[in-house]
């Protein structure tokens, strides 16, 4: 499933180049004119507008590293491919250091999550679990952590979720004060 679109805009030719070569790229090519970009058709946080001139009115409407202004032309395809690459790389690291769950802030590239000036660190894992239980609003059984958290069997005997979840609790109730960020039913463990 592809998650990640390149917009061109005004450029139908470039548009015809990119799109003859779309199965070499990880991404959707897409062609739109600057009259129709409006907030209601941005597709997604990845998502990238490619722009041969950037108007100022235009700048506004774009979230962080979402344009990527095309000068000097013509332009090698290589060099612009590198270009359109880097421009992703910066996009998801962008979208990954502003998740926002429940009240906090979680930055996955500082392994930080925060709320208000407090701040606390997490390991990787802990990272995944809250990932995990954010992904939607069912809750997780403990063999649905083992799984797609940890890769173990059905059938394995390990209180590993259980220990982690624990720990993870606690460093929140005590740098937050929150004992219901994550929540224990009969179902399992939600967010």
């Amino acid at each position: 499933m592809i998650n990640k679109n390149l917009c061109i805009v005004n450029s139908k030719t470039l548009y015809e180049i990119l799109f003859e070569l779309k199965n070499y790229f990880p991404y959707e090519i897409i062609f739109i004119k600057s009259e129709n970009l409006n907030k209601d058709n941005f597709i997604s946080n990845n998502t990238i507008y490619l722009i041969n001139k950037v108007e100022p009115e235009l700048i506004s409407k774009f979230k962080f590293n979402q344009i990527l202004e095309i000068k000097n032309l013509p332009l090698k395809i290589r060099d612009l491919i590198v270009k359109i690459n880097i421009q992703f790389l910066k996009v998801n690291f962008h979208n990954q250091a502003n998740i926002k769950i429940k009240d906090y802030n979680l930055d996955i590239n500082s392994k930080l999550i925060s709320k208000k000036n407090t701040q606390l660190k997490l390991t990787e894992k802990e990272i995944q679990i809250i990932l995990y239980l954010f992904s939607n609003y069912k809750s997780k059984t403990v063999q649905d952590l083992q799984k797609n958290i940890w890769n173990h069997q059905n059938d394995l005997e390990t209180h590993t979720v259980e220990t982690h979840i624990y720990r993870l609790r606690k460093k929140i109730r005590e740098n937050f004060n929150d004992e219901d960020f994550i929540i224990n039913s009969d179902f399992g463990y939600k967010l």
